[in-house]
């Protein structure tokens, strides 16, 4: 009866303290399992990474100049407030959320640049011409000459692409009461 049913569901079926998220069977299995030990892994990896940039801006004697996101969380007197552990846990897992976010959305702004190139050579041929003339192999690439100024071109195939196929199409936000400007 049991042998189509996955690992988890089945999981789910026994009474605490051996079922359910946390129970026995449930530690055991992702201590045995290879690729929740991947995730793992990976993870440390992330969390290490993002406490790293956290603890460096900590430090840094100008982090009241900076206008970064990272110091504007950290200026920020609840942050500030929050005991040092604490702060740093809850930063980091901004950063995370900021850095995946990005990673979605600039895959899918490229996927649908690619789209666009894809469907109008003319297009592709025009941005082709100008990463020839602007952009030679020989120098490396930087943000001064991937500017707006330098590729007019590729600068305004992103934003035609950003306005045709936002990552994020709606972003509905709702009164909870009422407020006056």
């Amino acid at each position: 009866l049991f042998s189509n049913m996955p690992l988890n569901s089945m999981i789910e079926l026994l009474p605490f303290p051996f079922g359910n998220l946390g129970g026995l069977v449930d530690v055991v299995h992702r201590k045995l399992n290879p690729d929740w030990q991947e995730l793992m892994a990976a993870k440390k990896v992330l969390d290490r990474e993002a406490l790293r940039i956290i603890e460096q801006a900590y430090n840094d004697p100008n982090l009241t100049k900076r206008s970064d996101l990272l110091a504007l969380y950290m200026n920020d007197p609840d942050i500030k407030a929050m005991p040092k552990d604490q702060m740093f846990v809850y930063l980091r897992d901004t950063v995370l959320n900021f850095v995946i976010a990005g990673r979605d959305t600039t895959a899918c702004t490229l996927t649908w640049m690619f789209f666009i190139l894809c469907t109008h050579p003319e297009i592709q041929a025009e941005i082709q011409a100008e990463i020839d003339e602007k952009l030679p192999e020989s120098e490396p690439l930087g943000v001064k000459n991937l500017s707006p100024t330098n590729v007019p071109k590729l600068h305004a195939l992103l934003f035609e692409a950003l306005r045709l196929y936002p990552p994020v199409p709606t972003d509905e936000k709702m009164c909870m009461e009422d407020d006056e400007l």
